[in-house]
């Protein structure tokens, strides 16, 4: 894992925990093989993406009012942590089998509280 602070335009910077790069791969206990997620795709929920970045911008100004939001495919949960750090309703949400622990510990390196987080399985309907 690396650590690396993100600048959010109009906000406080943020410090991230992320994936040390696209070729990092762990899956001790198999949960991204019974996910269905191949060693090639599996790095990819856990990289900061410049679209990730540009979003967070934009919801750091984005009125609020009493929107409910929706990330899906959240990856690190940039937007849904400075949408939950502006006093928002965020529920951040991903395929990956790490994801929710990848953003609880970025919840806790900037003294946010727990957020709202749901796994989503894209392949199958859910109920």
């Amino acid at each position: 894992m690396k650590f690396q602070r993100v600048a959010v335009c109009g906000g406080a910077d943020l410090e991230i925990r992320s994936l040390l790069d696209r070729q990092q791969f762990v899956d001790p206990l198999g949960d991204a093989a019974e996910a269905g997620r191949s060693p090639a795709t599996w790095p990819l929920s856990g990289q900061g993406w410049p679209s990730a970045q540009k979003l967070a911008d934009l919801v750091q100004v984005w009125e609020l009012d009493s929107s409910r939001v929706l990330e899906i495919g959240c990856g690190l949960g940039l937007a849904s942590m400075v949408i939950h750090r502006r006093h928002g309703d965020a529920t951040a949400s991903d395929c990956h089998p790490l994801t929710e622990a990848i953003l609880q510990a970025n919840l806790l390196l900037n003294q946010l509280p727990a957020m709202k987080y749901v796994t989503g399985n894209w392949s199958r309907t859910q109920f």
